[in-house]
């Protein structure tokens, strides 16, 4: 991580953030790996809002393959590089979408009902600048569990490819499509 970034700060000086430079100063080995880890498990929204998406199944997954669990998620909002408030949700709005990048592709939630929200854990700031060192692989049995969750809650979920004009298409999406609540009933 330090390589790429210096490697940017020579190419772009201030390229990187004096917080980022200071977490990475900070970062023992371990956490850079758990960070990389976590970073497959991370979906890009509108406006480069970072959020992984979860649910019960995907929990106990990711628990069972990378021992990943309360106590990572605690560490990783510890370093200031995830809100893992329980509380936190997307709403998708009936009959609006939801399109966010997983894994190189871009996918698209839909409703034509009242659903649950989707449950998130919100990548900082800091985090999706970090993020944006890793080169994330998309996870199948994950993306499975969060697709067999939509369809079970009367989502409809597309996809395609993401080509370069993807992330604007994501990115210009109107906020209201994309609404990231606190809710108590979470």
């Amino acid at each position: 991580l330090w390589a790429k970034v210096l490697a940017g700060e020579l190419k772009q000086p201030g390229k990187y953030s004096l917080r980022l430079l200071s977490i990475l100063s900070s970062l023992r080995k371990s956490d850079a790996e758990n960070f990389e880890s976590f970073a497959n498990y991370v979906w890009e929204g509108p406006s480069q809002i970072c959020f992984q998406i979860y649910t019960p199944e995907t929990d106990s997954l990711l628990r069972k393959k990378l021992n990943i669990s309360y106590n990572f998620y605690s560490h990783l909002q510890g370093l200031g590089l995830l809100d893992a408030n329980s509380q936190l949700g997307i709403r998708v709005n009936k009959e609006k979408h939801l399109t966010a990048l997983y894994g190189g592709n871009c996918y698209s939630f839909t409703t034509q009902s009242a659903t649950p929200s989707i449950k998130i854990r919100l990548v900082t700031s800091l985090g999706s600048e970090l993020l944006s060192l890793c080169k994330p692989r998309a996870d199948g049995d994950y993306f499975k569990l969060i697709s067999d969750w939509a369809l079970a809650n009367r989502m409809s979920l597309g996809w395609g490819e993401a080509d370069p004009g993807s992330r604007e298409f994501v990115q210009s999406l109107p906020i209201p499509d994309f609404e990231i609540i606190q809710d108590d009933a979470l």
